[in-house]
């Protein structure tokens, strides 16, 4: 079965969430990308240590048996990460979940990494409903 593909592209110009270290309108902070069917429709929320970013699509492809992979890809301005987490300089790690709308832990290939000043984090591979993507950044102190 044809599955049909098109691109939405979007900016948030001022994103007015109320942490200064998303509201820098001056240049790109971050860039969200998924092959998710729905969103969240803003950058991904910082709660409690957790970078989190709800996306939802169908579980199966037309064909009614073969289950859709899922994508999510999370490039971040190293700055700015420190800046949500009270970072220094040095290096960053963390992990990256993939939960289900009843908390399960889906299955998904998780990808961190920081170059150039750039942290981008991805889970590929996990199935839809409604799951979670959420990031926790770690740094040794």
């Amino acid at each position: 079965a044809h599955v049909a593909t098109s691109w939405n592209i979007r900016s948030l110009g001022r994103s007015n969430s109320g942490n200064q270290c998303f509201d820098n309108s001056n240049r790109l902070v971050g860039l969200v990308t998924t092959n998710a069917l729905a969103y969240s429709g803003g950058a991904p929320v910082f709660k409690n240590g957790f970078l989190s970013y709800q996306v939802a699509g169908a579980h199966y492809l037309p064909d009614g048996a073969t289950p859709v992979q899922g994508s999510y890809d999370l490039a971040l301005r190293s700055e700015t990460a420190r800046c949500l987490y009270g970072f220094s300089k040095a290096p960053i790690s963390g992990t990256i979940s993939v939960v289900g709308s009843q908390g399960e832990k889906k299955i998904a290939t998780t990808v961190l990494r920081e170059k150039a000043g750039w942290l981008t984090l991805a889970a590929y591979g996990f199935t839809f409903s409604s799951p979670t993507i959420k990031v926790k950044l770690t740094q040794k102190r």
